[in-house]
């Protein structure tokens, strides 16, 4: 996928590139201490394929999934997770859940269409932060 303006994806000109960050990060929380073996954790995989018309991928690199890692990258290019290749018979949630932080790093210009939070179970993307008694009602799953 892309780390695109979702909110402001309506307003993008034909023919013109929608906003996206300058830098994305995927900061992972879970998975090996870096150095032990990564077994069955599901990697992230970066393009070099860019969100102009006609740009095609030539180029990829994997990250693999180490507690504590960060990876940054051009906010503009195609990436994702490659999911993981569970052998016949094996149990597919025997490994420890991928758990990442993901952040998108924007410039002053563009700045991303902020989504406001109108009540609770209204989420969106690029959404302001939550305050008050919405903020209060949120729970970590």
């Amino acid at each position: 996928h892309f780390d695109l303006d979702e909110a402001g994806l309506t307003e993008v000109p034909v023919g013109t590139e929608p906003g996206h960050p300058l830098v994305s990060c995927v900061l992972y929380l879970s998975g090996p201490v870096a150095g032990e073996s990564v077994g069955k954790a599901a990697a992230t995989l970066v393009t070099d394929q860019g969100l102009s018309t006609g740009s095609v991928a030539s180029r990829a690199w994997l990250c693999e999934p180490a507690r504590n890692r960060v990876l940054l990258f051009d906010g503009g290019l195609l990436h994702g997770v490659v999911p993981k290749l569970i052998k016949a018979g094996e149990d597919e949630d025997s490994d420890e859940p991928r758990l990442t932080l993901m952040l998108g790093l924007w410039g002053d210009s563009p700045g991303p269409t902020l989504t406001q939070v109108k009540h609770e179970g209204q989420l969106g993307p690029n959404m302001t932060m939550p305050y008050g008694k919405l903020a209060a009602a949120l729970q970590w799953p």
